[in-house]
């Protein structure tokens, strides 16, 4: 973790208690555990296999009948792997590309939804944010369990090296989530969170709605310390 000496500059430390941590917090919130967390031979072996154009439902059958790793994995846990960025492969590299539900349509999104995303769509990012071969690019989630009271988990994850920040805030609502995304810029610090936060995509939730709040440093600089974009709604990323 970093660490600030007392010159102000940072140092990285290993804690063996933080990865007790973010489990501990991840229990707290009542969030769904990431099955793959720990089997990364199986994760490498999915991604082989969609590159290989092998669809999500024929890798979850190989894997059951293979018996040589510790779980099983539903197909549709694949296909939600993919859009949350857990596997290092997109809904492109898939066979026949973006699946759909047969009979779904899609919903039109609000006028105030468009107004809001003009120039901030995930079309609008800067093209290496795609690739996933330079970091600096960032996925944010918010996940936790519905309930009054019950803690919410903001989820960061860097596109490039799947590096992930988690941050407990106290309710789903965008005060809370600029709460927590000023409390990470802090322990960071200004300018390299600003180097290391180029952009930040998130979905069209109203807890993400204020776009300014998410770029402005807590600070209150006029140089922002990211750009924030969103993804198509009704879509994966």
């Amino acid at each position: 973790m970093e660490l600030r000496n007392s010159d102000y500059t940072i140092r990285n430390e290993y804690v063996a208690d933080k990865g007790q941590q973010v489990y501990d917090n991840n229990a707290t919130a009542k969030g769904p555990k990431i099955k793959l967390a720990k089997e990364h031979e199986l994760a490498d072996f999915i991604e082989e296999k969609i590159k290989g154009k092998f669809s999500p439902e024929v890798i979850a059958n190989e894997i059951k009948e293979m018996n040589e790793f510790e779980i099983n994995l539903h197909h549709k846990t694949i296909y939600n792997y993919i859009d949350k960025g857990i596997l290092m492969v997109d809904r492109e590299d898939l066979t026949y590309g973006n699946y759909k539900k047969s009979g779904s349509t899609h919903k039109r999104e609000k006028e105030s939804t468009r107004r809001r995303k003009q120039g901030r769509r995930i079309s609008d990012r800067p093209k290496e944010a795609e690739s996933r071969k330079k970091p600096g690019h960032w996925e944010w989630l918010l996940e936790g369990k519905k309930g009054k009271g019950e803690p919410f988990l903001l989820v960061l994850t860097e596109r490039c090296s799947r590096k992930e920040i988690i941050e407990k805030i106290e309710a789903k609502t965008k005060t809370e989530v600029i709460k927590g995304l000023d409390r990470i810029e802090r322990r960071i610090g200004v300018c390299k969170f600003r180097n290391q936060f180029r952009t930040i995509t998130t979905d069209n939730g109203k807890e993400f709605s204020d776009y300014k709040g998410v770029e402005m440093s807590f600070t209150g600089s006029n140089i922002p310390r990211t750009s924030h974009y969103y993804a198509d709604a009704y879509c994966s990323w």
